[in-house]
């Protein structure tokens, strides 16, 4: 029996040996992925938690991510109006991108995506920018929840005076 004749461009995978061993440079990248709001504003722990296992089942790292956007979109997307932005920074190699596609499409949260290879020269400043607005922005959500908390116990502090200085 004789083997089919492949095309050229595949040729080399099939008969060099060393093709299938050899390291692939790991490139940094830069993801945006649209997530479906309605399922996020549900369980956003559970959809951080999936888009960081979709990443690792290609072989990525993640460096730093964070929700970014929540807001209506400028048309509906698969009948969704509105979409949370999803930024991730990461390390893959070289076929990160194609296997990240696949796994997109198999996943029912995410609406869009786009994967850009960064140059690795602001690398570690967008990642520490990030990391760093994430820590900026803890304190101050728990400070306003705190002054909310407070506002709130002061408010019914003075309806429950008021209420038992009525005669």
């Amino acid at each position: 029996h004789r083997l089919p004749i492949r095309p050229k461009h595949l040729r080399h995978r099939i008969s060099d040996p060393e093709c299938s061993t050899a390291p692939v440079a790991h490139s940094h990248y830069v993801g945006v992925l649209l997530l479906d709001s309605g399922k996020f504003a549900n369980d956003p722990p559970g959809v951080m938690t999936h888009v960081r296992e979709l990443l690792s089942k290609t072989g990525a790292t993640v460096q730093s991510d964070r929700v970014w956007l929540d807001g209506k979109l400028a048309y509906p997307i698969d009948g969704r109006r509105r979409g949370v932005h999803f930024p991730v920074y990461f390390q893959g190699d070289g076929h990160a991108n194609t296997e990240i596609a696949r796994q997109v499409r198999l996943s029912d949260l995410v609406l869009r995506h786009i994967v850009i290879r960064h140059p690795e020269v602001m690398w570690d400043r967008l990642v520490a920018a990030i990391t760093a607005s994430e820590e900026a922005e803890a304190p101050k959500a728990t400070a306003k929840t705190t002054e909310a908390t407070a506002k709130t116990t002061e408010a019914t502090a003075k309806t429950t005076e008021a209420t038992t200085s009525v005669p």
